[in-house]
């Protein structure tokens, strides 16, 4: 209340007033700094983990179902191979009731009839 009585008296030099200072930029707080650079490498972290552990999932996926095709493939070629037996063709000819082939003849190239010559 001094300040403003003594300004009404008209005694202006006896109000001291403080110099303000003009800062163009405020001071960094160094602890906000490192707080937010720990936050950030956290986030970056958990980002990281989360994709090596999702992608470890997806190998380890891929690689049984690629142990399942092998198996499978082995499996497919067994069967062909007991299908392509000798003995397992002369068994279905005996089924289909086939009888075998007498004397072949093949056509040769001169061995044809043309219709107008």
């Amino acid at each position: 209340m001094g300040r403003y009585f003594a300004l009404t008296l008209g005694l202006a030099q006896a109000v001291k007033t403080k110099p303000k200072k003009v800062t163009a930029m405020p001071t960094p707080n160094l602890g906000y700094w490192v707080f937010l650079l720990l936050i950030l490498m956290s986030v970056a972290y958990l980002v990281q983990v989360n994709d090596s552990s999702t992608k470890g999932y997806e190998i380890s996926r891929l690689e049984q179902s690629l142990t399942e095709f092998k198996e499978t493939s082995k499996r497919l070629e067994l069967d062909m191979a007991s299908l392509q037996s000798i003995q397992r063709i002369e068994q279905n000819v005996q089924n289909l009731n086939l009888v075998p082939s007498g004397k072949v003849r093949y056509i040769g190239e001169n061995d044809f009839a043309l219709g107008g010559q």
